[in-house]
């Protein structure tokens, strides 16, 4: 059934999506084109011209929440159709490949200025005249004129790539919690939102308690899923992982998990 479904993409002309990449995969500067996400979707990064595959295969994916996002989200705004050069790590759940960026540019041609193709002629006052002035050789000047030198600038600085990670307009919210922090064997509970969003409910450390990290897709929020569902929501459980922001919001990239081992009360 499957290859006839892929004899029948073929025949219409469909491109092939190409086979899934393995948990940990790097992506380095990688050109792909933004797409848009639909309605409650996410956005999504497909690899383009050198980048792409040579039989035409689709390889894209699914750009996971961050401030690398954040940026994404309004470079998509300005300029949708132009490509950026992505660099991150892949993660694999549900049957497709997540990218979590670390670091994104794009690139911007410079503006072009009128460029001086002649260089004026300043007046030379007359040399002075007397048998006690030493005679003087004519100034033959630099090799390059200072409108060559500009040209040559100009030609040199033709493509700008402009960083976004660190561009204006990042969420100035919850700044105090960097990307890419990692916690380790933190307790908490797993939860399922109504919207069937997987969450980790922390456990109060000390006085201070934690808004629920929204558990981002991996190959570890998958085993935890299969232990959630034969245990049952609400077991306590031990994670590790790395936390991301975006708009405001907290998440967590779950890296490892453990059952906790209960000791009863020590009795004398």
């Amino acid at each position: 059934m499957l290859l006839h479904l892929v004899a029948v993409f073929a025949l219409c002309g469909v491109p092939e999506r190409a086979p899934l990449l393995p948990e940990g995969t790097i992506v380095s500067n990688a050109k792909a084109r933004l797409i848009a996400p639909k309605a409650g979707g996410a956005m999504r990064l497909r690899l383009v011209e050198a980048s792409a595959l040579a039989d035409n295969r689709i390889r894209e994916f699914t750009v996971l929440p961050s401030r690398v996002l954040e940026q994404l989200d309004v470079f998509h705004r300005e300029q949708p159709d132009s490509p950026v050069l992505v660099t991150g790590t892949l993660t694999l759940f549900d049957g497709r490949n997540w990218l979590l960026p670390v670091h994104v540019t794009r690139e911007a041609t410079a503006a072009v200025r009128d460029v001086p193709t002649e260089v004026p002629t300043l007046p030379v006052d007359p040399p002075a005249q007397g048998p006690d002035v030493p005679a003087t050789e004519p100034d033959a000047g630099d090799d390059e004129s200072v409108a060559d030198i500009v040209a040559d600038l100009e030609q040199a600085v033709g493509q700008l790539r402009k960083g976004l990670r660190d561009a204006p307009g990042a969420s100035g919210q919850d700044q105090q919690v960097a990307d890419d922090l990692v916690i380790v064997s933190r307790r908490g509970r797993i939860s399922r939102t109504s919207g069937g969003t997987w969450v980790l409910l922390l456990d109060a450390d000390n006085t201070t308690i934690d808004p629920p990290l929204v558990l981002l897709p991996s190959r570890v929020l998958g085993e935890i899923v299969d232990h959630t569902r034969t245990t049952g929501p609400g077991a306590p459980l031990l994670v590790s992982g790395t936390l991301q922001q975006y708009k405001g919001r907290r998440y967590l990239v779950p890296s490892g998990w453990r059952v906790p081992r209960e000791r009863p009360n020590l009795r004398r």
